[in-house]
């Protein structure tokens, strides 16, 4: 699951190689489900990233974003 995550973010789709991994280990909702999660996520990184939102204060800091984003 990490591994299409990662493709979908970089490559914005999950690809056919992998697309027969997950199969054999998820059901087709399954797979939708990761889609969706992945990419709603993504979304409100965005979202927050473009209106600069920070965390309350006295919660947990938030990692560091991973090199080359």
């Amino acid at each position: 699951m990490l591994e299409a995550a990662d493709e979908l973010l970089v490559e914005g789709r999950i690809g056919d190689d992998l697309s027969v991994r997950l199969a054999a280990e998820l059901d087709t909702h399954q797979v939708m489900d990761l889609v969706f999660v992945v990419g709603t996520y993504n979304m409100l990184a965005m979202a927050f990233a473009t209106w600069r939102l920070v965390p309350e204060a006295g919660t947990a800091a938030l990692p560091p974003p991973p090199r080359g984003h």
